[in-house]
């Protein structure tokens, strides 16, 4: 896969995130369903948040320092720990 390859696919991932961050957005704005559905909300700001670091990996093409750049701890140290 090329550089360019990985960039398309990056945006793609990062769209689609931005997709499911206003979805979230908008159930958040029912004060009903964000108290009904208060831990589900916050998974979907979390896929939304791991989603937006992969697809920064991604465009970056896996490069070390776009893993040591990576503001999700969780996330940083799973690829870290990578050979």
């Amino acid at each position: 896969m090329s550089a360019k390859h990985h960039a398309a696919a990056g945006n793609i991932l990062a769209e689609l995130s931005h997709e499911i961050e206003r979805l979230g957005l908008a159930l958040c704005s029912d004060p009903v369903v964000a108290n009904r559905y208060h831990d589900e909300l916050q998974a979907i700001d979390r896929i939304s948040q791991t989603q937006a670091a992969i697809a920064e990996l991604v465009t970056r093409v896996f490069s070390q320092q776009a893993i040591d750049e990576l503001g999700m701890v969780g996330l940083k140290d799973r690829f870290s720990q990578i050979d």
